[in-house]
């Protein structure tokens, strides 16, 4: 960067002198260390400059009109594209005719076309016939749509224009032309202007590769450096990272910095329907999109970032929505069924219904709306009414949601430029211009600067560390028509220009100290070294030292283990990981209740009261048993405590409620049996279960009317299952109990145990009898204890419940045989 320096102190009082740099990362990088290099207090933003900005501002198109942008291009492709859905007349091979029905989903493939057109018609004007005709025909029918277009309504691409440079006076020094992807267009215009100036980057250079073996040894290697750095009084702008695979690596490097108290500021904007004060209106289409099912529902109202103007019902309707299994609604017959206000109306909660109705109504009209200014009088009009915005005040939420709406703003400009178009949903052209807006959120906050790659390029940090730097990451590469298959590319002589090396050789000048490394194995797989370090033999495996090799967690470890008598110093993390052990695992136990008596007489009084429910007598049933033995914990929280768990999480179907069903069933199967016949009679299969069709339809259709049934499908499926197992049931039934009539169906039995305040009750399923012989039967719809479980050699059975029924039912004076 040495020439860059010079160049800058040489120029820098020229006030009509530019630097041209990259990216707009690196021009403002310059501007700012322009003046510790000069001396100077103050220099023109505008003498910094991108190569982009460079292009926007300087190049001349000569060209009456509008220039298009990419709100304008997403109109005429779903203009397009809708004109194709309806009548499949526009391609015949870009879009097949079976998948006209689907064209809104070629729609970015055919918007990278668009900026190309030109050239590809120049590619297709001979004869080659490995061309198919359709392609050609397609191509060529694209082209006059849009050139149409554009014409009739005075606008313009700028992509297809030549532009005029001949006007330019000053003088402009365009650094590292060699990364610039489109500067070979325009090479030969420049070369011509006096004015312009190209400092070209250096290639013949040389530098190192770290490999270590994993990713996750790699960051921590990285953090070391930079906390050691930081420790010894580096600033935090002399430190620089590079992140090559931004996706992967940035949630776990910002957590891990977060955890070692090394700030970070990362220097890369994301799509703004990342960003919780947008995302919301995603979560509006996904209501739409899937009928207003579970769990989109749960996803808006439980959306922590949307303060709701009525706090509670949000959260209520979800919480309906799971007990009531509301998972979505239906198309059956052509007609929608709406489960929530099905539900609601057997349920009668007013209050539900007139907020979900105002919630269900104010969603439609936001997906609804038939024009952009409709759509943003009903997004004000939602907001309005449902979300209290006056507590985004002063917070980031704002800005994210005024930058969306910003961006509806540009689409109804658009819209109105376009003139009459064929819109099919604004909204949702509203949300696909949010999925590529980028949102760059700016922050007061200092910390090391954190990079994507390439747009860093151009800067020169102290220390530069580029970690996470395999071939697969370092490649770049620009294809002249990307969008085209691999086979296509050979026919249309597609160029391919490979910017890989150059961007190596500029960053392996970023700094005094550049630290490129990489993993064999990476957070996401198996990687090799980019090829021009393997090339130059410049590939070092890490050889793990006792100084970098273990981090401040790795030795705070070790001192807690008695191998090293200091600690150089505590992290914050760590203070608060301390004072949470002292008022917990540290801290003098009190006495534990599930292993020692209760000694307090006021606790010990509280605690009896709890598990008595205020009663004269202990109400004990066999779950409360099994509880009590599987986990006295448990049977604190759950009997003392009162302690529940409430799930979030919607069912297809409730087990309690599935099982309620069959006991019913087989209630009613063997009243039927017991009238009928009067003892199971195995000739009278098939009458049992002809009678056994109607009695599940009834038992259904009971649960049913009480608001009980779950998901519809579901429901339907379940009676179909029912009614299979209880047809299996009657065979094995006749194997297992010829002869036998019915004693008892879902009795209630109790036993009294006055002298020790005990009250034991319980449901039995069936109790059968064959002259003096009973039976007593328990229903299982998964599976059956093992005998080894139930009377184990040793020890506590598995589960007390066949027992404690058998205790019940001889207590009434029931002689249980088996």
């Amino acid at each position: 960067m040495d020439t860059v320096k010079k160049i800058i102190k040489s120029s820098i009082h020229d006030n009509s002198t530019y630097f041209v740099f990259p990216s707009e990362i690196s021009a403002v990088f310059w501007r700012k260390k322009s003046l510790k290099l000069t001396g100077i207090k103050a220099v023109l933003s505008r003498r910094f400059l991108s190569w982009d900005t460079f292009k926007e501002q300087h190049f001349s198109l000569n060209q009456s009109g509008v220039p298009v942008n990419r709100i304008i291009r997403n109109l005429f492709i779903i203009d397009l594209l809708e004109e194709n859905r309806e009548h499949s007349s526009v391609f015949r091979y870009i879009i097949p005719p079976e998948h006209a029905s689907n064209s809104a989903v070629f729609k970015k493939m055919i918007l990278s076309i668009l900026p190309k057109l030109p050239s590809l018609i120049k590619k297709i004007s001979g004869n080659d016939v490995s061309i198919p005709e359709d392609l050609k025909k397609d191509y060529r029918e694209l082209y006059q749509r849009y050139t149409g277009f554009l014409e009739q309504r005075g606008l313009f691409e700028p992509g297809w224009m030549r532009p005029d440079i001949s006007k330019l006076k000053d003088t402009y020094y365009l650094f590292f032309p060699e990364v610039i992807e489109d500067f070979r267009e325009f090479s030969g215009d420049l070369k011509v202007i006096g004015g312009i100036k190209t400092v070209p980057l250096d290639l013949e250079t040389s530098g190192t590769l770290q490999r270590f073996p994993t990713s996750t040894m790699e960051m921590k290697w990285v953090l070391n450096r930079i906390d050691r750095l930081l420790k010894k009084g580096a600033s935090i702008d002399d430190i620089a990272i590079t992140l090559p695979d931004m996706d992967t690596w940035r949630g776990k490097l910002e957590a891990a910095a977060s955890l070692r108290s090394i700030p970070l500021a990362v220097r890369e904007g994301k799509p703004i329907l990342e960003f919780p004060g947008a995302s919301f209106f995603r979560d509006l289409d996904s209501c739409i999109s899937c009928r207003f099912c579970a769990l989109s529902m749960k996803q808006l109202l439980l959306n922590g970032a949307v303060p709701w103007k009525e706090k509670d019902l949000p959260r209520r309707l979800v919480l309906f929505g799971v007990d009531n299994f509301c998972q979505v609604n239906f198309l059956k017959n052509g007609k929608v069924h709406d489960l929530w206000l099905e539900r609601m109306k057997l349920s009668e909660e007013t209050e539900l219904t007139a907020y979900y109705t105002r919630l269900k109504n104010g969603i439609e009209r936001v997906s609804g709306a038939v024009s952009f200014e409709a759509l943003r009088v009903e997004i004000q009009r939602f907001t309005g009414e449902f979300i209290d915005t006056a507590e985004w005040e002063d917070t980031p939420l704002l800005k994210e949601f005024q930058f969306a709406l910003d961006a509806l703003r540009e689409a109804a400009d658009a819209y109105a430029t376009c003139g009459n178009m064929k819109v099919p949903s604004p909204f949702k052209v509203w949300l696909s211009i949010l999925e590529e807006k980028i949102y760059v959120p700016r922050t007061a906050e200092r910390g090391i600067s954190v990079f994507p790659y390439r747009v860093s390029g151009g800067i020169e940090s102290k220390w530069h560390f580029i970690p996470g730097f395999s071939e697969r990451v370092s490649s770049v590469v620009k294809e002249e028509f990307p969008f085209l298959r691999e086979d296509q590319k050979l026919q249309f002589n597609s160029d391919v220009l490979d910017f890989s090396r150059a961007f190596i050789a500029l960053y392996l000048k970023s700094g005094e100290n550049v630290l490129f490394s990489m993993s064999g194995e990476s957070f996401i797989g198996a990687e090799i070294p980019p090829a021009f370090f393997v090339s130059s033999d410049s590939v070092e495996n890490y050889n793990e030292t006792s100084d970098e090799s273990t981090d401040i967690f790795d030795r705070e470890y070790r001192f807690w283990r008695g191998e090293t008598d200091t600690l150089e110093s505590i992290l914050p993390v760590m203070k608060a990981g301390y004072h949470n052990a002292y008022n917990s695992i540290l801290k003098a136990k009190r006495p534990d209740y599930t292993r020692v008596p209760v000694a307090n007489a006021r606790l010990k009084k509280e605690i009896l009261q709890r598990i008595y429910r205020n009663g004269d007598s202990l109400k004990v049933s066999s779950t409360f048993l099994d509880t009590f033995y599987s986990c006295p914990y448990l049977f604190f929280l759950k009997y003392v405590l009162g302690v529940e768990s409430r799930e979030y999480v919607t069912g297809y179907l409730d087990n309690f409620t599935y099982g309620g069903i069959i006991h019913d069933c087989f209630k009613e199967l063997f009243l039927f049996i017991e009238k009928k016949t009067g003892t199971f009679d195995p000739v009278k299969t098939d009458e049992y279960i002809r009678a056994l069709e109607e009695i599940v339809n009834l038992v259904f259709q009971d649960y049913r009317r009480k608001g009980l049934s779950f998901f519809e499908p579901v429901w339907e499926e379940s009676r179909r299952a029912v009614l299979k197992h209880l047809k299996n049931f009657i065979s094995h039934e006749g194997v297992e109990h010829p002869g036998f009539s019915l004693e008892a169906a879902e009795k209630e039995f109790s036993l009294s145990i006055p002298e020790k305040k005990l009250l034991l009750r319980g449901r039995i399923d069936r109790i059968s009898r064959s002259g003096d012989f009973r039976s007593l039967v328990d229903y299982k719809k998964s599976y059956s204890p093992s005998v080894s479980s139930l009377a184990p050699e040793d020890g506590i059975p598995a589960s007390f419940q066949l027992y404690f029924y058998i205790l019940l039912a001889e207590g009434e004076g029931e002689k249980v045989n088996s």
